[in-house]
Formats: structure tokens, C-alpha cells, sequence
């Protein structure tokens, strides 16, 4: 496996960044600035105390450009003269990658400790999972580890603390929902959505169109400042036509893909970063999917696999013909009694004919 391009300069240099917005370094009581890898690593243990984390370098892939995000938000705030690299991040990423844990999860909590008035709205197609990560996020904030660690000055507030939506006494807001649940009113510094389509109904028209419209008409601008305020959607892909293949084909997203196989080559992201793989064929994460499973998937996902572990819901062999079970003739076979099934193909007469 070829090193990640991202090494310990780069996150360094975020920290430093943020040291210098916030001045951390005077402060004496609390813990100086974390990375979002380094957050989501050593809260692992917070959550899952019985699992041992299997480290993965799209771990740390999905983290550096979260963070690059948020900071180049948090740059403009102080700054508004600085352009930011990119405002919408669409992340395809394949199942069980810990990708609701880094972004539901941590990120909240995270962003939290730099910037505790920060908004942020999270969606999922299933309103359980919604009100899950939001409870892990909850559970995370006021663990002793978080508590002793980055000591907050603010607290959640009694007033406004439910599984959905809770607010700190510093004015941040993280709420919770379905993606068709009514978000009407609420504003955000940052909209999240996590796999915005439920699997079984992607395939009707009706309801996947009706999430893009759902996006488009009453979820996309519910934001604080249309100018600076950032999106987040990380997803498995399913549909060529899904929610990410939507907002994609706006080209106003930046692109983190990271298929389960590698492929081919992809142009570097909006923050430099490209995949370190460079085999055809080489696995994201051969630790927790080896070979064996994934023909497993292979068999059980059929070309869903292309999709959910590739990222690429047309198969590169073909979607309905497929190209492997094409036969190639170079002469045509013909029925017996037959000399000829069509006249030969003659030149088209040209000028100076």
C-alpha cells in the first residue's frame, strides 16, 4: 500500500492554522487544538469500549477534508477576503467505512471545541439514524473524556436538550432529522446529509426524484450565509441518478471518491489530496474487507456492487448488456445452405469517380 498524501505536515500545519484563528496557545487549562483524525481516534474507545478500531488511511482521507472544509469556513469568517477552496463536499465512500461515526458523530463534537456558536443540521433517510448518531453526538459531549479533555466553558443547555436537538449556552445548535422531515425555520452553518436514500426505494423514479426535489426546493438553502455556509454528503452510491450524481453534475461540489478497488486515477480534490493507491485492483481496506468478502458481496450485491462498493452505479461492463458475455466475431458465422446473408459493402463513389 502506497503512503496517504496525508502526512503529518499537512495536519500540523491545520493545527497551527487554528492555534493562530483561536490563540489556544496562551491557554493554559485545557488542551490545545486537536485534528479531526486524532478527535475521532482517541474518541473511539469513548463509544466503543468492548471494539478495537482497525486504523484505515480513508479514515484519515474523510477526516483532512472535513477539517479542511471547516477551516476554510472558519478563514473566511475572519477573513472575508479569503476565498475558500471549496463550500460542498460530496464524499462516495462503501458500507461500514465509519463514515456516519466521522461525520454524525465526531465532526459536531469536534467543531465544537474551536468553535462552540457553530450550527449544524444532520439528515438521513431513516429518521432512526438520524436520532442515533445524534445520541452517540450527545453521549460523546458530555462523556468525562470530552469534558476533561477540551474542558468547554459552555454546556448543553437544560431548555433545549432532546435526542433531536440540543443547544450549548454559546448559541450552537446540532438538530437532527429525516430527510423528509420539515426543516422550516432552521438555519445552519453547515447541512449535512448521510445517505439520503433509503436502498429498497431507490429504483422508483418517484421517490428518488422526489428526495432531489426535496434537496433542491426546501433543504439546500436553509443555510446562514448562502456565500460562505457548507454542505456535507457522504453516501454509498446507488442510482446514477442519486442524490450525489445530482448535486455532482452542478459542478459545484468538490469530490472525495474512494472506491473499495481501485480503479484508475482521479484529478486531485479541491484540497489536494489524491488516492495513494496506484494498482488496479488494490483494496481501501483489505484488513476489514479481504478478498473473500467482497466476492461475498460480489455474489449478494450483483451489479450493485458496482454502486455501493465502486462507487460507479454503472457497471463498467455494462448495466443491462453486459460486455463480458458479448461474443466477437470477425467473420460471421453463417446458417448451412447459406454463401451470403447481405451484398458486399461497395465504395461510395467519390468526385473523380
Amino acid at each position: 500500500m502506497a503512503t496517504p498524501h496525508i502526512g503529518k505536515r499537512q495536519q500540523q500545519q491545520l493545527i497551527d492554522e487554528l492555534e493562530t484563528q483561536f490563540e489556544l496557545k496562551e491557554v493554559t487549562d485545557r488542551r490545545g487544538p486537536i485534528s479531526l483524525c486524532d478527535f475521532f481516534r482517541e474518541s473511539w474507545a469513548v463509544l466503543e469500549p468492548c471494539t478495537d478500531l482497525t486504523w484505515s488511511w480513508h479514515i484519515e482521507a474523510v477526516c483532512f477534508h472535513i477539517e479542511s472544509l471547516f477551516l476554510d469556513w472558519l478563514k473566511h469568517r475572519y477573513d472575508p477576503t479569503y476565498v475558500q477552496r471549496a463550500r460542498n463536499l460530496a464524499v462516495n465512500i462503501p458500507p461500514w467505512s465509519a463514515k456516519s461515526r466521522i461525520t454524525s458523530v465526531c465532526v459536531p463534537a469536534w467543531i465544537w471545541t474551536y468553535y462552540p456558536g457553530f450550527k449544524m443540521i444532520f439528515l438521513s433517510a431513516k429518521p432512526r439514524v438520524a436520532l442515533r448518531d445524534s445520541v452517540y453526538c450527545r453521549d460523546l459531549i458530555k462523556s468525562e473524556w470530552y469534558q476533561n479533555t477540551f474542558k468547554p466553558e459552555w454546556e448543553l443547555r437544560d431548555d433545549q436538550n432532546s435526542k433531536s436537538t440540543y443547544w450549548n449556552t454559546a448559541g450552537g445548535i446540532r438538530s437532527a432529522a429525516g430527510f423528509n422531515s420539515r426543516i422550516t425555520g432552521d438555519r445552519a452553518d453547515l447541512i449535512a446529509w448521510d445517505d439520503p436514500h433509503d436502498a429498497s426505494e431507490v429504483h422508483s423514479d418517484a421517490i428518488r426524484m422526489g428526495v432531489l426535489e426535496r434537496w433542491d426546493s426546501a433543504i439546500r438553502n436553509r443555510v446562514n450565509d448562502p456565500k460562505s455556509s457548507i454542505r456535507i454528503g457522504i453516501m454509498q452510491r446507488l442510482h446514477a441518478k442519486d442524490l450525489a450524481g445530482h448535486v455532482l453534475a452542478t459542478k459545484e461540489w468538490d469530490h472525495l471518491c474512494i472506491p473499495q478497488e481501485f480503479e484508475r486515477p482521479r484529478n486531485p480534490t479541491a484540497f489536494g489530496w489524491v488516492d495513494p493507491r496506484t494498482k488496479p485492483g488494490e483494496l481501501m481496506f483489505p484488513e476489514r474487507f479481504p478478498e473473500e468478502v467482497l466476492q461475498a458481496e460480489r455474489l449478494a450485491l450483483g451489479d450493485g456492487y458496482s454502486g455501493q462498493h465502486q462507487q460507479n452505479p454503472t457497471a463498467s461492463g455494462g448495466g443491462i448488456f453486459k460486455i463480458g458475455k458479448w461474443m466477437i466475431y470477425t467473420r460471421l458465422p453463417l446458417p448451412d445452405g447459406c454463401c451470403q446473408l447481405m451484398p458486399p459493402l461497395r465504395s461510395l463513389p467519390t468526385a473523380t469517380s
